[in-house]
């Protein structure tokens, strides 16, 4: 068994003000070869002076966004009914988030011009299946041409099944505190693996199981807002259990298809353990 780890570096101030990370893989392919990030030049955000850096060789630069913070539009998710509910401390709006949906090339330019050679993101689960067993083949082939066209730029996408946003259908069933609703979401990794599977080999499953549970069951700030040390137990122990589920779909799918996989990754509060298969 190998091991990665997602380090958080900084803040990069872009428009969508993403996570500046440094992800270390076992091997670097061809086209991400140390050379590309031997000598990182970029100008401060008042266009000061100009810092030069370098990462060892097993480094890719990379960086993080999360579907519900990004994309914009209401999806009817549990962060959507949050902010109807005028519970967003700041006000701000899902709805319109960074407007990544609608300008999303622009966002990968940026990245491109940046050296970037990794790039963290996620599905909104809201979006893809708005209803239980109903599938927006639209979001489908429109993840898939972002994911192109992230390839064709040189980046490699890093896909996040699940970050803290769940569609309201799945919310209002009780959503991870309860077993027999975790087949939708292995629904949803099963969809993931058959329709992007040709396109993506790394996973993360779901992101900081611990902060979503706590937050959400156990201190009541997110949504559904709870404070019960019995659900919040139940949802680390079901998240667990997808997780676990979700790496044998994962592989199993991409088996069929001949497709490698190289990792799937279950990040907790702070770095995150990817077990290489």
């Amino acid at each position: 068994i190998k091991y990665s780890v997602l380090v958080p570096l900084c803040v990069f101030h872009t428009r969508t003000s993403i996570l500046f990370i440094i992800a270390h893989r076992g091997k670097l392919s061809p086209k991400m070869s140390v050379d590309m990030v031997k000598s990182t030049r970029y100008n401060n955000e008042k266009g000061g002076e100009i810092m030069e850096f370098r990462l060892k060789e097993g480094l890719l630069l990379g960086v993080a966004t999360a579907a519900t913070q990004i994309e914009g539009g209401d999806v009817n998710s549990n962060w959507n009914d949050w902010y109807a509910q005028g519970k967003i401390l700041d006000g701000t709006n899902p709805a319109t988030g960074n407007d990544h949906w609608e300008k999303w090339e622009g966002d990968m330019d940026l990245m491109a011009q940046m050296g970037i050679q990794i790039y963290r993101f996620g599905i909104e689960w809201a979006r893809l299946i708005p209803q239980p067993g109903v599938v927006n083949e639209e979001a489908i082939e429109r993840y898939r041409t972002e994911i192109k066209a992230l390839k064709a730029r040189g980046i490699e996408p890093l896909l996040t099944i699940h970050h803290f946003s769940n569609p309201m259908w799945f919310e209002r069933m009780g959503a991870f505190t309860k077993r027999e609703n975790l087949r939708h979401y292995l629904d949803l990794v099963a969809l993931t693996a058959e329709r992007f599977g040709d396109l993506v080999s790394d996973y993360i499953t779901i992101n900081e199981p611990n902060v979503y549970a706590t937050n959400s069951y156990f201190f009541g700030m997110w949504p559904p807002a709870k404070t019960s040390l019995i659900d919040t137990i139940k949802v680390m122990e079901n998240m667990a259990y997808c997780h676990i589920m979700a790496y044998h779909i994962l592989h199993d799918t991409r088996a069929i298809s001949s497709l490698q996989i190289l990792t799937v990754s279950l990040p907790f509060m702070g770095a995150s353990s990817c077990i290489k298969g």
